[in-house]
């Protein structure tokens, strides 16, 4: 906080994430286990290996129907499925600690410093609270931002804070305008579930983006926009931008409540975390160029493992080796040519590639040729915006 306090800048931000409780109680539980367990062990990858299987023993040996087996099992779940840095670093750290949301604000106010909200703007909604909840926070005052924050919390059982603050001496207004998100570049990875939908009637139409959210649209205009958004990512589009491609779709179909209509329905979205929004576009190109160049960090992080980091700041996750020794290519000074070369000096003139259908299950691996490969590789890519301008 002292850092913090004497480096912002008079307008500036500073953020800071930690385990929060309620939720990391629970989590404390399972990792004294691991840490007693494991507590004479130094070699990390041992370390880890032996505190997932001390979870794993434990919580196949409680009751099922217990609450403690209850959380046990998830506990467990949650520690296969964490990567070997974030264990090691998250849980079996002696000295990690969560906090209350309010512990952390209340240190900062010792240091001058005061609470603006969670980096998350979508916690702010309280939509898809039941109607009771919903009012109850709704009745905290501006001033008791912070105490509201924490009772959702408590609500939530959260268990992971990212906290924004600034000085304390600034005025803040936390009121947001219906019409802010017309400021913004807006960015989604929306795609149509069934594409045959019809655009110009009311017919229902879904899409789902990446992360598996679904979001279903009746109305026209609002379908021609998320299949923009779509069609854009991972580019982002001026809300002019949107509109005006919207209306293209619709075949230049328009009316003068356009701007309200798609305003009122981005800023639900916005609200909820289904799009995000941005103050300038990222630097991203969706098709690969004659030598195309992806993120030097992404590139660097594909040399020990596979999961590496967009400049749109999500982590993605590359499917296999070949994926990253494919990345290490794309610096900008090779051809598509001289990278399919190299691939098939590296892999032979075929690949094949893992396939899985509708369900998720494995399917009959594709074979192709190693110049496919290398374009349809070029296309994960760019889907997963590590394709720089």
């Amino acid at each position: 906080m002292s850092i913090f306090k004497q480096n912002l800048a008079p307008q500036g931000l500073c953020y800071v994430s930690y385990n929060a409780h309620p939720f990391s109680h629970l989590r404390d539980m399972v990792r004294d286990m691991m840490r007693y367990h494991t507590r004479h062990i130094t070699g990390m990858k041992e370390k880890v290996g032996q505190a997932r299987a001390i979870v794993k023993f434990l919580s196949e040996g409680s009751k099922s129907n217990s609450v403690h087996g209850a959380v046990m099992r998830d506990q467990c779940n949650r520690v296969l499925k964490a990567p070997d840095e974030l264990l090691f670093h998250d849980d079996l750290d002696q000295g990690a600690t969560a906090f209350l949301l309010h512990e952390v604000v209340e240190d900062a106010g010792r240091h001058g410093l005061q609470y603006l909200s969670d980096s998350d703007f979508s916690r702010r909604y309280l939509a898809g609270y039941s109607e009771e909840v919903r009012a109850t926070l709704q009745r905290f005052p501006e001033s008791e931002f912070m105490a509201r924050d924490q009772y959702q919390d408590f609500i939530d059982g959260n268990g992971f804070r990212r906290t924004l603050l600034c000085h304390e001496g600034i005025s803040l207004d936390r009121q947001v305008d219906l019409d802010f998100i017309t400021r913004f570049y807006l960015l989604s990875s929306t795609s149509p579930r069934r594409p045959d939908v019809c655009l110009t009637d009311e017919s229902e139409m879904e899409f789902e983006t990446q992360d598996g959210s679904r979001v279903t649209v009746t109305k026209p205009l609002l379908k021609a926009a998320h299949l923009c958004l779509g069609r854009a990512w991972p580019r982002a589009l001026s809300f002019t931008e949107l509109l005006d491609g919207a209306r293209t779709l619709l075949e230049g179909r328009q009316t003068g409540d356009d701007q309200r209509i798609l305003t009122e329905a981005l800023y639900i979205l916005a609200c909820s975390g289904e799009i995000s929004f941005l103050r300038s576009p990222p630097f991203l190109v969706k098709e690969a160029t004659d030598h195309p160049q992806a993120s030097l960090l992404a590139r660097r992080q594909a040399q020990t493992g596979p999961l590496v980091t967009n400049p749109l700041h999500q982590t993605v996750q590359l499917e296999d080796d070949r994926m990253r020794q494919f990345l290490q290519l794309l610096d900008g000074s090779r051809t598509i040519g001289q990278i399919a070369a190299e691939m098939t000096e590296l892999f032979g003139p075929t690949i094949q590639v893992k396939q899985v259908d509708d369900a998720g299950q494995p399917a009959e691996p594709l074979l192709l040729s190693t110049r496919d490969s290398v374009d349809r590789s070029l296309a994960t890519v760019g889907k997963l915006g590590l394709l720089v301008a």
